[in-house]
């Protein structure tokens, strides 16, 4: 499939997208002048009310005039005043119905570029898997997923929302106010441009100032807490007029810099009270003269609509500036997703591979280190052999290292170094499609997919014969419990059905492996706490697939596993650090005893004293 290069968010920015948000934001801001110069109309009919009785101009400044007798005033203000309202109910209602057209498309049109990254996301780490594993890529995907795609999601709404709507009203808002009155319009532009230019580099000089007081404020809090905390002992080494003397001093500095910290963080509210009232002063004093002194056509309405146009296209330039730290945000994590996206998967040239149907003899893992999508290790120079018909558990103070050697055992994954070898086959030398066919995982659920039971055992079409079928549940411990079911094997689950134990759903897994025989198995125990008896039962369902020759990888997540195991596998800081059976292993590695303890003794909790 083929893969977007980057998020949309690119695509966007340059109009790449839905025309939707185009022709519904585009007329939402149209509608916002013509809305006011209604308005301003309205306003003129009230003042001129005493006049009607004879056509007269409805106006605001020279460019911008109403003639009465299209609306009816000629005859009777209250006619005119009643269309009017009307007109501007109507415009409302239609700029209310665009705005709802517009959220609904930028939120339909993020979706389906999110769902599409998803897609690529999902794409790229099943490429990714055939040479860093799972786990290897697990902390760049899971990042990816849950911090960058809700950024980028949430920063292509506010795109969608606000482009081309608030720069086509800053500009329809700018024009009106021009049409009004050119030179207490581009006055107001500028006095705006200057205020937001002075706020911004105030800003940026605070918040460094702020940082570093902060670091002072939370250093002198630390050393108050510790002096406070120590005083009683302090008072055997030292007079108390010294030691009042260093808290006062101590609690001086706590107090400056809390008050100068809180100071930098609550400038904004005063400055912009000072800024409006500074700038709107200067143009009210200016409206003032141009209707009380100036020409016939400025009028209050003409001073009300002017200055509304003015503070619609500040708002609009204010939610533009704030867009741009989004996009801002958004493009760092549009890029490492990119970044992702491109990792290379460096596949094995040549098509004369082994076909290597299973594991006859051995697999050996000879000082093998793997890295992540990061380049840092997962593991390191781990030395391993096992045989079929083995139970062995890997055990880690980190799942995911363990995680990542027993993908690479599947077939996920290669060594960045070190050499991983299959009955005496290089891994590089293996057609992995065809080893992969020997090969089984069984999740902690199962996995299971929607569909019957019968379904879910079946793989990639084989079905095979009841009676075989029937063999592999007993085996795996749930006959009688589908039995019981209603409807038997033809009972429909679905992924996570919450309406079995999670013990059932992984020896499902169990039976379906039994009906695979695979060679190799890799199951990721259940972690759910059940009664010994059921612990034994799942238990013995994994031993029936080395009875049946298989090799059979652990991720261990009960003692009774451990014990029963031929061999447990202890990895610690990216390095095994023993191999041993249950036993010689609590005797000789501390550790694994300490590993015990912590996740199966039954006084870990207890309080002490």
């Amino acid at each position: 499939m083929e893969q977007r290069s980057s998020s949309g968010l690119e695509s966007t920015l340059r109009g790449g997208a839905s025309i939707g948000f185009w022709l519904f934001g585009g007329l939402a801001a149209i509608l916002m002048p013509l809305i006011l110069c209604f308005i301003g109309w309205f306003i003129d009919l009230l003042t001129k009310a005493d006049t009607i009785g004879v056509p007269v101009l409805l106006e605001l400044g020279e460019q911008l005039r109403l003639n009465s007798e299209w609306i009816g005033a000629d005859q009777s203000a209250l006619r005119g005043s009643v269309v009017l309202v009307t007109i501007i109910l109507g415009l409302l209602t239609l700029q209310a119905g665009l705005l709802w057209l517009l959220y609904r498309s930028a939120v339909s049109s993020a979706a389906q570029e999110i769902g599409q990254l998803v897609r690529d996301l999902s794409a790229k780490s099943h490429e990714l898997a055939t040479v860093q594993g799972v786990s290897g890529q697990k902390s760049a995907l899971r990042s990816a997923l849950t911090e960058k795609l809700p950024l980028i999601e949430s920063a292509l709404i506010s795109v969608y929302r606000s482009l081309p709507r608030h720069a086509i009203q800053i500009i329809a808002c700018s024009i009106l106010a021009i049409l009004i009155q050119p030179w207490i319009a581009l006055l107001g532009i500028v006095l705006f441009v200057l205020f937001y230019r002075l706020y911004s580099w105030i800003e940026a000089r605070n918040d460094l100032s702020a940082s570093i007081e902060m670091e002072r404020f939370d250093s002198a809090r630390s050393r108050l807490v510790d002096l406070c905390e120590d005083g009683p002992l302090l008072s055997m080494v030292q007079s108390d007029s010294v030691y009042q003397e260093n808290l006062g001093s101590l609690l001086r500095t706590y107090q400056n810099s809390s008050v100068t910290g809180q100071l930098l963080a609550l400038w904004k509210t005063p400055f912009l009270t000072l800024a409006s009232a500074v700038g709107l002063s200067i143009l009210g004093i200016l409206l003032a003269i141009h209707v009380i002194d100036g020409e016939r056509s400025f009028s209050i309405a003409s001073a009300f609509v002017l200055a509304s146009a003015l503070l619609t296209a500040a708002a609009n330039a204010v939610r533009l500036a704030k867009l741009s730290s989004s996009i801002t945000i958004a493009r760092r994590a549009a890029g490492e997703l990119d970044h992702y996206l491109k990792l290379p998967v460096n596949r094995e040239a040549g098509t004369d591979k082994a076909d290597v149907q299973g594991i006859r003899d051995r697999v050996c893992l000879d000082h093998v280190t793997l890295r992540d999508s990061s380049g840092h290790k997962l593991v390191e120079d781990v030395s391993l052999e096992a045989r079929p018909g083995q139970l062995i558990s890997i055990v880690s103070s980190d799942p995911l290292q363990a995680r990542a050697v027993a993908e690479l055992l599947l077939g996920m994954g290669k060594p960045s170094s070190g050499r991983l070898m299959i009955d005496q086959v290089l891994h590089s030398d293996i057609n992995l499609n065809a080893f992969q066919e020997s090969v089984v995982w069984i999740g902690t659920d199962g996995p299971m997919v929607s569909g019957s039971l019968e379904e879910n055992l079946v793989f990639n079409g084989r079905t095979p014969s009841m009676a075989i079928i029937t063999d592999a549940i007993r085996q795996a411990g749930i006959y009688d419990a589908i039995q019981n079911l209603p409807d038997g094997l033809a009972t429909l689950v679905t992924p996570h059905d919450s309406r079995f134990p999670q013990d059932f759903l992984f020896r499902m897994g169990v039976a379906r492996a039994l009906l695979r025989r695979p060679s190799l198995v890799v199951a990721d125990e259940p972690s759910v706490r059940v009664s010994p008896s059921k612990e034994l039962e799942t238990l013995n369902s994994l031993k029936q697939l080395t009875n049946q020759g298989a090799l059979v990888m652990v991720l261990p997540q009960r003692s009774a596993t451990l014990r029963a195991s031929d061999l447990v596998v202890v990895l610690h800081d990216h390095k095994v650090i023993a191999q041993g059976t249950h036993v010689d292993l609590l005797a000789s590695n501390d550790f694994y005893r300490h590993y015990n303890y912590l996740r199966f003794s039954t006084f870990r909790d207890v309080p002490l004293g």
